[in-house]
């Protein structure tokens, strides 16, 4: 961290150990960075900060190495899951199947990394029992089992009172007689016949490697994996690239975790709700302005705005997180008012007996300086928050561009499209009454010719 010094306040060490005797020993470091206004460069950053040391630390020899930013908008840039083993294979195939699927995620733009978090192996003996010599001395394997249970892991007696304490009994053997696997001669069990046997008469051991911890997951064995997203891509992409390559290996398969799993269950709840708040948005205008044709118009301005809010964000590499949809909210509305100012007043002249076309046209030119005045205070209003720094700057920037892309498209595209949009309906509707009113004039002709 030294070629970060210029940037770092302070740093924290916090040394957990080694709480179960073996393993990994682990750490935690808590760096304090300088004041926002001493870094006011966009290395400088603590996203800049967390890459360059995630890419400095990724391969070390011995140890393995994470960095963390603190939990703030648009800092959520990796999605967690776990793979799991469907065929119980264990713990290697695991890491070869995901050795393979990261080969194949280099060739994605929408994922930055893969990251599996695998268990750290450590040293274990093996006691290997040979059940044809422990069925020849007449050995219960039960007796067997509990007693090397008992003397090296330790068995639970009974409870205690001790000094208005209830404490528990557990009977174990000395740590001299089970510290190194020469001990295990010094331990025997009786057989059927009463005879003592040393545990070495039908045991071999050996040292073998293996994972300080197996972990489940919905049943399976499974591994955690963090895929990291790229400043230029949603989540969503992301985590349905992450899915096609976990389909295509065999046996093995992917259940998503934490903020990913949710987003995962409400991804297609927005598009619900969104289609809702327009219909609902669609039935006040209509019983607002007594027309279905007025609300028509409005609403088709609504993709013009949202269009350059998703373009603004994705330019600038922000996440499809709330924050996003409170701008998309606000420019949807925004897109609707620039909207209903030309066609209330086109309406209002074709009322007083100006064709369609004329109306639109009078109606743009009457509401442009109030559109443009309108949009570029709002537009002006929200620069603050694009290029905003300090705390939550990210969720503020977020916001900022989200709603200015929206209005700048909604801005120039309404007072190109809005009158063009009221036009054609207007002339389809206009055609429909003219249709309907021929149809229905017909059979009184016929029955003034009879």
């Amino acid at each position: 961290m030294q070629h970060e010094s210029e940037r770092i306040q302070s740093i924290g060490i916090w040394y957990s150990g080694n709480n179960v005797g073996v393993g990994p020993y682990r750490g935690q470091l808590f760096v304090v960075l300088k004041d926002w206004a001493a870094r006011k460069n966009p290395e400088d950053t603590v996203f800049a900060i967390v890459d360059r040391a995630q890419k400095h630390f990724a391969n070390h020899a011995n140890a393995q190495i994470f960095f963390m930013a603190p939990s703030m908008s648009s800092n959520g840039r990796v999605v967690d899951f776990w793979l799991q083993d469907l065929d119980s294979r264990g713990s290697e195939f695991l890491q070869q199947s995901f050795s393979e699927i990261e080969t194949r995620a280099k060739a994605k733009s929408s994922i930055e990394y893969l990251q599996l978090d695998v268990p750290k192996e450590s040293a274990e003996l093996n006691i290997k029992l040979d059940i044809e010599r422990l069925l020849k001395y007449a050995v219960p394997q039960q007796s067997f089992n509990s007693t090397l249970a008992a003397a090296w892991s330790g068995t639970y007696i009974n409870d205690f009172i001790d000094r208005g304490q209830i404490k528990r009994v557990i009977m174990q053997g000395e740590a001299e007689f089970r510290s190194k696997p020469e001990d295990l001669a010094h331990w025997h069990v009786r057989n059927s016949t009463g005879e003592m046997l040393s545990f070495n008469q039908f045991t071999t051991l050996n040292w073998q490697g293996g994972p300080n911890s197996i972990n489940r997951y919905m049943g399976y064995n499974a591994v955690p994996v963090y895929a990291g997203i790229p400043k230029d891509q949603f989540s969503s992409q992301t985590m349905q690239d992450v899915e096609a390559l976990v389909d295509e290996q065999d046996g093995v398969n992917l259940a998503w975790s934490g903020a990913a799993l949710e987003e995962k269950r409400s991804s297609g709840q927005a598009i619900f709700l969104y289609l809702i708040s327009i219909a609902f948005i669609f039935l006040c205008l209509t019983a607002l302005y007594e027309s279905w044709t007025i609300p028509a118009v409005v609403l088709t301005a609504i993709p013009l705005g949202v269009g350059g809010s998703i373009l603004f964000c994705a330019w600038f590499g922000f996440a499809n997180d709330i924050y996003f949809h409170i701008a998309l909210l606000t420019t949807i509305g925004l897109s609707c008012k620039n909207a209903i100012l030309i066609v209330e007043f086109a309406a209002q002249a074709e009322r007083a007996g100006h064709t369609p076309v004329q109306a639109a046209i009078l109606a743009a030119g009457l509401r442009l300086r109030p559109i443009l005045m309108t949009s570029i205070a709002f537009a002006a209003g929200v620069l603050p928050l694009m290029f905003a720094t300090g705390v939550s700057a990210i969720s503020r920037q977020e916001i900022g561009s989200s709603v200015f892309g929206g209005v700048l498209f909604a801005t120039v595209l309404v007072l190109l499209f809005i009158p063009f949009m009221y036009v054609l309906i207007r002339g389809l509707m206009i055609k429909k009454t003219v249709s309907q009113s021929v149809v229905i004039d017909h059979p009184s002709l016929e029955s003034e010719q009879a």
